[in-house]
């Protein structure tokens, strides 16, 4: 089965790098990568460039992105009838508990600090692949 990621990442180095790190312990995996809250908005919408778009299998968003940010887009997300199941994870740079507690209050699934060294990054990577993509089971994996 052919997993669909939603990744909402301003940053392009940071796209490459969970693309390539992620590729590298899972290989089922399609990466959808949109730099903003509005264009993530448009995919799981599928507005005009992404009309085409698949419904992801899970969401994975920076905390601090451009436009609304993040913690619009988990609550809207969430309060979708047809996103709410979606599992959602904020891969971030920040630790701040404030941040953290606002996350999960907004109802993200998961909150993970994304390291600022590469070999760390690439370990963090891994070990989200193998709970999500490999060990958890998906909404989208059950029959209806």
């Amino acid at each position: 089965m052919n997993l669909q990621l939603l990744l909402v990442e301003d940053n392009p180095g940071d796209v490459r790098l969970f693309e390539e790190c992620l590729r590298e312990e899972y290989a089922g995996v399609t990466v959808h990568a949109v730099p903003d809250s509005i264009q993530a908005l448009h995919y799981l919408e599928r507005r005009g460039l992404y009309h085409n778009a698949c419904r992801p299998d899970l969401i994975v968003l920076d905390l601090n992105l451009p436009c609304h940010g993040s913690l619009h887009l988990i609550t809207t997300v969430k309060a979708h009838p047809h996103w709410a199941a979606i599992p959602l994870v904020v891969l971030t740079t920040s630790s701040a508990a404030h941040e953290v507690r606002a996350a999960y209050q907004a109802h993200a699934n998961a909150f993970m600090v994304k390291p600022s060294s590469l070999t760390d990054f690439t370990t963090s990577v891994r070990s989200f692949a193998r709970f999500w993509l490999m060990t958890a089971t998906l909404p989208s994996e059950i029959s209806p």
